[in-house]
């Protein structure tokens, strides 16, 4: 690079930092506890710095890749003027630091290497800042609050980041003096050698991978901590029906306890961390344990028949606790349910103490009045230590909840501080399939390093955390794009509280088909009278989506510096249109439901908005592809898609209607590409909650798309283009891969679960009354369909409650020259169901594939169909 170009790129840089001057003097973020700014500069040219042996080479050599990269000089270890130097200080705090800087060069002093490179992520803001002309100044003894400061991210519902995106991640975190990075893991987003058929048609995070970000986190100073929740949060595991006997109650729906009186549990916990663990090269290992629902009520109650169940649940952390120091680890663990338990049996900290005296329990409360100050005051009483933990809020609200999110991050930090707390660990999750952006977390990411390095001074009130997310992060002109996107994620505060979600996300979570969220929306306003009531739920939905407008309106004049500046424009608008869309959703159902106006009314208005979001959902499949890996991106559209249904529902267009009359069964023909592609299959869904739209549900066993994906790879389904006696695709069905593969089950209503092939389709009905499905099919080598396959319906009702649908007799034609029948299935449906999935099932013996088409249904007041026999 030339000289020329390198003024060139230190005066860009000083620009996207917002122009520091003598009037405005330096802005540093983290603030440091003591500085003092002075007259005059000190011009950087060529020279040499000076360091002790001691210090690492790493922080060498970014000493001098700093003064290259940001002052466009060379510096270099010699004999010569000493323009930068380092030096221990052993009176200063741990991990402190003092930086003066004179017209005669740089001074560092710091108390141990950790004190060497925060002093240095100070100095590469100045740099960044001023170039070769960087302001006198004396940082006096700057240190941390907290000693472990740390970021949590969750990797497993649903959004599995590259590695290159972590790596920008980690960059973020260094510049502002992190020291702890975790992936949460549940479930498959790590390829565990021991279990490859978890996870072979994902797309995890590999070995190599985690070697990579842990060598990457070490070069900056960040230990890199293995996490691995090892007793609650297991359902994705415990759905797999090899794993059922790990369960605390066998054959149990939906758990997510493991067992771990069962010898079985231990080995499969071994496994798990003998293929993580070797990855790490930190001290710790977080293994989760939080939200043990079932513990107490199956194995582990006859194997402590004695015991309490919160005694219980502490014998299982200390198995937990000596599997890990076999791995010669320190666990972490989250601390919720040893503090709820404490308040029935306060002894119960003080036995974790006792059995477990090196663990340390990280004390979790995402809302801003969470009892820090109690939680915080037991575990320092415990002797334990511990950290608190704080999340982004940012989860189950499309771009956060600003005040929540502030007033949490304070809440903790500062009854952290005064009850002796040893780190702050702020965490990112992906309730409702993480449809949030990674950069919806840099505002959090940065006011929370602020609060835990030094909280007296880093408050909002004193100095403004969103001016280094633009000037730094965004590299914005303006210096204001933060702030106004915080401003718009603060929209929650408009409305009544709502635990953990904002009420508009709340009411876009449900489909329409049951108005439970929408009526808690309105009751909880509490303005006196019900009509006053819905009137204020419609002014703050509608409120949201002019806020939505205003931002969107005013994104196009924004100008940003950071090399990922195209990604960031788009997330920031994709996210604000989902958003707003969600409003415009919650307005029109309670306009509706005000009797302010009527489907009709809406329907123009309705078809606009569906023309609109369907847009939006296509940008945000490809802006999920920027940053992050296919993973469950399907899985997140299902949690979108609600709004989308609606829309074209109100609009008085059935959803996808077929030339044929076949408005309400979504069938294989409508399948609109190759069913063996990466993407979702479009208009086809395995189970229950089908919309019509590209959705897949998860029912039966078959989790997620990615399961699906497994099932077309091995052959369970597929189509074929064409068959002698009927035109169009075949749907193929092979039960004996079904249940080699184990891909499905259901629960039985003794509680065990029974391997059961089936497949089903989404019924959209319209209104009350008699519906007629025909279908033509046959198996492959001549089994007959009759005795060797079933239907069968279940409903979504008006309550949301899920029911089993009377069928009447199935009538079957004979085969014909090409082995072909004709089926014909009617059914009566009330007023009260509006969706239902029909499935079919072949018998549990049957060896045969089974090929169906043209299936489809359609109104009918005739039981007869001729020539063909009933059953």
């Amino acid at each position: 690079m030339s000289l020329v170009n390198k003024g060139c790129l230190i005066a860009m840089l000083g620009s996207f930092a917002g122009g520091a001057s003598a009037v405005d003097g330096p802005f540093i973020y983290p603030v440091p506890r003591n500085m003092a700014c002075e007259r005059g500069c000190f011009e950087v040219s060529a020279g040499t710095f000076q360091v002790p042996d001691s210090l690492p080479k790493l922080v060498t050599a970014k000493v001098t890749d700093l003064f290259q990269t940001y002052a466009g000089v060379d510096l270099s270890e010699g004999i010569g003027p000493i323009h930068v130097s380092f030096s221990v200080d052993t009176s200063l705090h741990e991990q402190g630091y003092s930086l003066k800087i004179s017209e005669g060069g740089v001074a560092v002093r710091y108390r141990d290497d950790a004190g060497a490179v925060y002093a240095l992520a100070t100095l590469k803001q100045l740099l960044v800042q001023y170039g070769a002309a960087l302001p006198c100044l004396t940082i006096t003894d700057d240190y941390p609050d907290f000693l472990h400061r740390g970021y949590m991210w969750d990797i497993s519902r649903n959004k599995i980041p590259t590695v290159d995106t972590i790596k920008r991640v980690i960059d973020i975190l260094a510049d502002l003096k992190y020291n702890q990075l975790q992936l949460y893991i549940e479930g498959f987003p790590f390829a565990y050698a021991s279990y490859p058929e978890a996870w072979k048609y994902g797309t995890p995070l590999t070995p190599e991978d985690f070697q990579e970000i842990n060598a990457y986190c070490a070069e900056r100073f960040i230990e890199f901590v293995p996490n691995q929740n090892s007793y609650g949060h297991m359902n994705k595991w415990l759905n797999l029906p090899q794993f059922d006997g790990l369960k605390e109650v066998p054959g149990a729906a939906n758990a997510s306890t493991l067992a771990l009186t069962c010898p079985q549990t231990i080995t499969f916990l071994k496994n798990l961390y003998g293929d993580l663990l070797p990855n790490f090269t930190s001290h710790c290992f977080n293994i989760g344990g939080d939200e043990t629902r079932e513990v107490g009520t199956g194995q582990s109650q006859i194997a402590y028949p004695d015991l309490s169940k919160e005694e219980i649940y502490l014998e299982g952390l200390k198995t937990l606790y000596g599997l890990v120091k076999e791995e010669n680890k320190t666990m972490m663990f989250w601390a919720d349910m040893v503090v709820k338990y404490a308040d029935s049996n306060p002894a119960i900290i003080r036995a974790a103490k006792e059995a477990m005296p090196d663990a340390i329990p990280i004390n979790w409360g995402y809302e801003f009045d969470y009892d820090f100050e109690n939680s915080t005051a037991k575990l320092m009483q415990a002797g334990f230590n511990y950290y608190v933990s704080v999340g982004t809020a940012t989860w189950s609200s499309y771009i956060g909840r600003t005040s929540n999110m502030t007033k949490n991050l304070e809440n903790a930090a500062m009854w952290g501080k005064k009850n002796g707390a040893a780190g702050y660990l702020l965490t990112s999750w992906g309730d409702q399939g993480h449809h949030q952006n990674i950069i919806c977390d840099y505002s959090p990411l940065t006011y929370a390093a602020g609060l835990s390095w030094y909280g007296a001074g880093n408050s909002k009130e004193q100095v403004d955390y969103n001016r280094y997310v633009s000037r730094v992060i965004f590299k914005d002109v303006s210096g204001n794009i933060s702030s106004r996107f915080s401003e718009l994620a603060d929209y929650n505060s408009i409305s009544p509280r709502c635990w953990n979600k904002s009420w508009i996300n709340s009411v876009a979570a449900e489909d329409g088909s049951s108005d439970k969220n929408l009526l808690s929306f309105i009751r909880f306003q509490k303005c006196g009278s019900e009509e006053e009531n819905r009137a204020e739920a419609l002014r703050q939905a509608e409120q949201v989506s002019a806020m939505c407008r205003e931002f969107l309106a005013y994104l196009p004049t924004v100008t940003l510096g950071a090399d990922d500046r195209e990604f960031v424009q788009a997330e920031l608008k994709n996210s604000v249109q989902i958003l707003q869309t969600a409003a415009d959703y919650a307005a029109m159902r309670l306009r509706i439901h005000n009797g302010i106006s009527t489907p009709d009314q809406e329907a123009g208005k309705a078809g606009g908005l569906y023309r609109e979001y369907k847009s939006t959902l296509s940008d945000f499949k490809e802006i999920w592809m920027m940053r992050n890996k296919l993973s469950l991106r399907s899985d997140t559209l299902k949690n979108l898609y609600h709004p989308l249904k609606y829309f074209k529902t109100i609009a008085g267009n059935p959803i996808r209607p077929l030339s044929d009359g076949n408005h309400f069964l979504m069938t294989p023909d409508t399948i609109s590409f190759p069913l063996a592609s990466d993407e979702i299959v479009s208009g086809w869904v395995w189970s229950l909650s089908g919309s019509g739209e590209p959705v897949i549900t998860g029912s039966y066993g078959v989790d997620t798309a990615t399961q699906i994906r497994g099932a077309i790879a091995d052959g369970v389904i597929s189509l074929l283009e064409s068959q002698p006696g009927v035109s169009g695709r075949v749907f193929c069905y092979d039960p004996v891969a079904a249940r080699q593969k184990g891909c499905y089950k259901i629960w039985d209503h003794d509680g065990k679960t029974k391997l059961l092939p089936r497949f089903g389709w989404p019924a959209i009905f319209d209104g009350a009354g008699e519906y007629k499905i025909i279908f033509k099919a046959k198996f492959k080598n001549g089994t007959l369909l009759r005795k060797n396959l079933t239907m069968m319906m279940s409903a979504v009702q008006a309550d949301g409650g899920l029911k089993g649908v009377p069928l009447a007799a199935t009538a079957c034609s004979e085969p014909d020259a090409s082995g072909w029948q004709t089926v014909s299935q009617h059914v009566a449906i009330g007023d009260t169901i509006k969706t239902a999935s029909f499935c079919m099932i072949p018998s549990g013996s049957t060896a045969d594939t089974l090929y169906i088409n043209g299936l489809f249904m359609k109104k009918s007041k005739s039981v007869e169909e001729s020539g063909i026999e009933f059953y």
